[in-house]
């Protein structure tokens, strides 16, 4: 058999939809579901379709309904730093707010065939068994490792910072796929220290915080009670890249923010991020992005004034 074809719907609103007859074989979604506004998200099947999920609950807590025609049949609570493994035909899947508060969620979802292929038939039935369209399996609910962990960030950082990273996410999604439903292979990946974790998790946020005038690499290591040394190994090891590759990618990322969304020019851009020198600037910017920051804040211009009127006024 060979691989089929993968699609990449991504769709970041609170709004429901629904699936068409063909589902499409592959997809990854980021979703938000907030009680003070849409209080539940709904996905359909035709009663043929064997649509497989991986569903992560990030943030909040939700109630995970599957719902035949003849009325609610399972409601499993999903909290947060949690997933459940879900499949079955013709039922209605539905997430509801179970808390006071907006939950996050992150869905891979697999039609059969191509879950078929990427595990082989005798992994599928363990881990997403079958019900029917009136009695659904039942959904274990299971708890996030720090390697899905790191890998849901990856995903969560490219849908918001990268419309074009659809392959990138597409390679994420199967490898947190890979995780879950390959632990022979996964667990050989190194674990770290829940302490380690903590100290480069605070690394990050002082960098996030300190884009303007970021500690030195000496001072970082000071202020999270770790050796410069092992900082060095730690850091691109669990983060994916350097403490400096890392900042440098923050600063672009909030200079691209300020450019597009809040009307800044480059100079100004440039010093609220720390850059002293426009050329150094401009150059890490086209590293990050692929398009200098005056086209980019021209390309923003050009968006809002093509907008009716209207539009503009409501934004």
């Amino acid at each position: 058999m060979s691989i089929p074809t993968f699609f990449y719907p991504v769709d970041p609103s609170d709004v429901s939809v629904e699936e068409g007859s063909c589902p499409q074989p592959f997809g990854v979604e980021y979703l938000r579901i907030d009680t003070r506004s849409a209080s539940s998200r709904t996905w359909y099947q035709p009663p043929t379709t064997i649509v497989c999920r991986l569903v992560f609950c990030l943030h909040g807590a939700v109630n995970w309904l599957v719902v035949p025609d003849c009325g609610i049949r399972q409601c499993t609570t999903l909290g947060a730093g949690c997933f459940i493994y879900d499949a079955g035909p013709g039922n209605c899947r539905r997430a509801v707010c179970a808390s006071q508060k907006e939950a996050h969620l992150l869905q891979l979802r697999f039609s059969r065939e191509v879950l078929a292929v990427l595990l082989g038939e005798a992994r599928i039935m363990p881990l997403f068994p079958l019900g029917n369209a009136s009695t659904p399996s039942r959904v274990g609910v299971q708890t996030i490792t720090q390697q899905m962990s790191r890998t849901i960030g990856d995903i969560k950082h490219t849908l918001r910072h990268h419309g074009d990273g659809c392959l990138y996410v597409i390679a994420k999604a199967l490898e947190l796929l890979s995780i879950c439903c390959r632990p022979d292979i996964a667990e050989h990946r190194p674990q770290y220290r829940m302490e380690d974790c903590k100290a480069i998790q605070e690394a990050q946020t002082l960098l996030h915080d300190n884009l303007e005038n970021p500690p030195s690499l000496a001072q970082l290591a000071a202020e999270i009670g770790m050796s410069m040394s092992k900082l060095k190994i730690l850091f691109p090891k669990m983060v994916g890249c350097p403490p400096y590759v890392y900042l440098r990618r923050l600063r672009m990322e909030r200079a691209m923010a300020l450019l597009v969304e809040s009307g800044m020019n480059v100079t100004e851009a440039a010093m609220e991020v720390g850059y002293n020198s426009i050329s150094y600037f401009t150059k890490a910017f086209y590293k990050q992005f692929g398009v200098y920051p005056s086209r980019a804040r021209r390309q923003a211009t050009g968006r809002i004034g093509s907008q009716p009127d209207g539009v503009k006024a409501a934004g």
